[in-house]
């Protein structure tokens, strides 16, 4: 609970998104670059193969920061967003039923047990199960996740069909799918649209929303921090003003006020 009587947590359920790391090269200068970005404190947390940063804001764990695969291409700098399962096995095989692939089979860490999945289109979910069951929300916590698809059916028609997310397209000038939970009046999962035309995006991916008091201003604290600004502050009619950020590795996150 804030000093303002506010809840600082939410519970979560299955079908939330519930986990947002950033994987990085530099891990020690990319998680400092974040903690001064948002107000985030930095634990070490170890694991079996490595130690991650978890960031906070004060006692609730809002992110992390692991190492990005060696192995991979320039694309393995990115964020990366959890949705929260009651049993990663059963998820990993209906994704690939429904034409997605396992990247990270199931596997168990000691603080629950996790998988790395891609849809057809080529964005990246990770899956968990476990954890302390809540969610930071408010200033400072994730607050949005939204899916950058080419093909917003299929995109949109995959993610309903394993997570049980019900869409529900709007028209914002061009179409916007919103996922709901528990069916068209449930509770907002996440969202999708199409990318804009000069993206040229070569695949389909996940862009968390960090909710920030002040756009515009972390936006332009982000560029001192040796950050980018991918697509400046701009006002969205009844949602409130955003922005996409790169941080010094060129990791894509973006940042929102809502409307009052």
């Amino acid at each position: 609970m804030s000093p303002t009587g506010q809840e600082t947590t939410r519970p979560v359920e299955a079908g939330m998104f519930c986990w947002h790391e950033v994987l990085a090269n530099d891990v020690e200068k990319v998680s400092g670059h974040y903690a001064e970005l948002f107000g985030w404190s930095v634990l070490e947390y170890p694991l079996p193969d490595e130690t991650i940063r978890v960031f906070m804001r004060g006692d609730d764990v809002v992110a992390g920061c692991g190492a990005a695969p060696r192995d991979k291409a320039s694309d393995a700098v990115r964020w990366r967003s959890f949705v929260a399962v009651d049993d990663p096995a059963a998820t990993t095989t209906r994704a690939g039923e429904l034409g997605g692939r396992v990247l990270v089979p199931p596997t168990d860490l000691p603080m629950g047990t996790y998988a790395v999945i891609e849809a057809p289109g080529g964005s990246e979910l990770g899956l968990f199960r476990g954890g302390d069951g809540r969610n930071a929300v408010g200033i400072g916590a994730v607050m949005h996740n939204e899916l950058l698809a080419r093909s917003l059916a299929e995109a949109s028609a995959y993610h309903r069909d394993l997570f049980a997310w019900h869409p529900v397209e709007h028209d914002m000038g061009s179409p916007y799918v919103v996922f709901h939970g528990g069916g068209v009046d449930g509770p907002m999962r996440g969202g999708a649209m199409a990318p804009p035309p000069d993206a040229k995006l070569e695949r389909d991916m996940w862009l968390p929303y960090v909710q920030v008091e002040d756009c515009d201003a972390t936006a332009d604290r982000a560029v001192s921090l040796g950050g980018r600004i991918a697509a400046p502050p701009m006002d969205i009619p009844t949602v409130g003003r955003i922005a996409v950020l790169l941080d010094p590795e060129f990791a894509t996150l973006a940042i929102w006020t809502p409307s009052a």
